[in-house]
């Protein structure tokens, strides 16, 4: 899907969403039914390469057709930038989405998910986290939905 056999030139789509919300998973839906590669915005993420996206990585090239992005929040030192024409922006249940980044950033895996119960277990953790999201969240919609839309 790499090899330039499809011209992207001028139509670069940003898949929008927030962590966890099912990016790589749309991702690897479209690329399967459209057999054209799909980006991110991250440097590289070898797992998600390793489970069949072998564009990731890619953004700012016009090998790949829509590229994965969680701007406003991705730090600026860990992804590429690009310029879109279109966006598509995925949502998730964000109580769905709080657990979810939680199981991510304490495992260090897209798949793992902890035995232990945050809520009982780590109280303090759990509450600075949810109000974390709590306050995060709106920030991202507002943004993607009144900012660059």
């Amino acid at each position: 899907m790499l090899d330039g056999t499809v011209d992207m030139t001028g139509n670069h789509v940003a898949l929008l969403s927030y962590p966890r919300a099912g990016n790589s998973l749309t991702r690897s839906y479209l690329e399967k039914i459209s057999g054209i590669a799909t980006g991110s915005e991250a440097k590289s993420d070898l797992t998600l390469q390793m489970i069949g996206l072998i564009g990731d990585g890619h953004s700012a090239d016009d090998r790949v057709w829509i590229t994965k992005t969680h701007f406003p929040l991705a730090a600026p030192f860990f992804v590429n930038t690009f310029e879109i024409n279109k966006q598509i922006y995925l949502m998730r249940n964000p109580y769905d989405v709080i657990f979810s980044v939680a199981n991510m950033i304490n495992t260090f895996s897209h798949e793992l998910v902890p035995n232990e119960d945050y809520s009982t277990q780590f109280p303090e953790f759990w509450d600075d986290w949810i109000n974390q999201q709590i306050a995060n969240l709106p920030i991202f919609h507002n943004y993607v939905t009144n900012v660059i839309a």
